[in-house]
């Protein structure tokens, strides 16, 4: 049963959010954004999801956010650290490139966040900014085996 946390759209009455309450730090979130910034994407991405919860043959990025971070992988900055991997970690939801969509809320994951960071260092060597492919090697299949590799399922 999947359980969205919070959508950036303000209520129809334009109230701003309640603020969050405090999460546990192995509370795994899946963060979606619209890919790129354009109105365009917006658009074609409101069209195709179902009640505004999952995206279905949108133009998606995601992040898996997990003790503070969320990691991602296909925006590598510096293009030298493009051989070593193509993970990095952004700020909750703040991942610059891309506008961020909805939450969804993966499960808790057993692993302590010494466990997390030393297989996220492993994970780094496995993908590399130079092995990124839109459709089979994405930003969604590296959030699939990160989720997985956490204990908490595939992604929707």
């Amino acid at each position: 049963s999947m359980m969205v946390v919070e959508n950036t759209q303000a209520t129809s009455q334009g109230q701003p959010e309640k603020q969050p309450r405090p999460q546990p730090g192995n509370l795994v979130l899946l963060n979606v954004y619209d890919m790129g910034d354009s109105d365009f994407v917006r658009k074609l991405n409101g069209i195709s999801m179902v009640k505004d919860i999952l995206p279905i043959g949108g133009i998606y990025h995601a992040g898996v956010e997990v003790y503070g971070l969320e990691w991602g992988y296909g925006c590598v900055e510096d293009e030298s650290e493009e051989e070593v991997t193509g993970v990095s970690a952004n700020a909750p939801r703040g991942n610059p490139y891309h506008t961020y969509r909805v939450t969804v809320e993966m499960g808790l994951s057993p692993m302590s966040e010494e466990a997390v960071k030393a297989m996220l260092h492993s994970l780094m060597e496995g993908w590399r900014m130079s092995d990124y492919d839109l459709i089979h090697r994405n930003c969604l299949a590296f959030c699939n085996t990160f989720c997985e590799a956490l204990g908490v399922g595939r992604i929707p």
